[in-house]
């Protein structure tokens, strides 16, 4: 979040086919000067919404939907139970066979499908989210070798993000 202290800007934590960073440089140039609640229908990985709760442009509710309901509840979790989440991310290793243990495993627990969402979005091929007829994930393993796999200081600024944000996956227009 920006505050007087440090101006930062709180990027996606999320790799998402289609993503709009590369918007954000640009989006000044397009909107009011300031405004009230924001709405955002398809929020993917939240690019501009992060940019603009950033710099402080979204004064009062975030209005934010998709409808891909697994998105859906990971932001839901992180906004209110990122304590509980981060101890199962802590828990995460990258490997293929952890990939696609993770990836076939059905998790009941909202918190734990958080966390499983995060992973394979961050483990997987180029961060694509892709389902197959039965609804399953079938994006292969993406061999990124990463050494850090999750940035949790990042992580903690976009639950403070997600602080007074409406989410769902339903019609924002009644």
């Amino acid at each position: 979040m920006t505050t007087e202290k440090n101006n930062k800007i709180v990027k996606p934590f999320l790799r998402w086919a289609g993503g709009k960073t590369w918007f954000t440089k640009h989006i000044e140039n397009y909107i009011p000067k300031d405004f009230n609640d924001y709405y955002e229908p398809f929020v993917g990985g939240g690019s501009v919404f992060f940019y603009l709760k950033s710099k402080g442009f979204i004064k009062n509710k975030a209005y934010l939907s998709d409808s891909n309901s697994d998105l859906i509840n990971t932001y839901k979790i992180l906004k209110n139970y990122s304590n509980d989440l981060f101890e199962i991310l802590k828990t995460h290793i990258d490997s293929e066979d952890e990939y696609y243990r993770m990836r076939s495993t059905g998790f009941t627990d909202k918190i734990e499908k958080a966390a499983k969402f995060i992973y394979l979005n961050k483990t997987s091929f180029n961060g694509i989210y892709r389902v197959n007829r039965n609804g399953e994930y079938n994006v292969p393993y993406g061999r990124r070798n990463l050494n850090i796999l999750y940035d949790f200081e990042h992580l903690k600024d976009i639950s403070i993000a997600l602080k007074n944000t409406y989410l769902s996956t339903l019609d924002l227009i009644l």
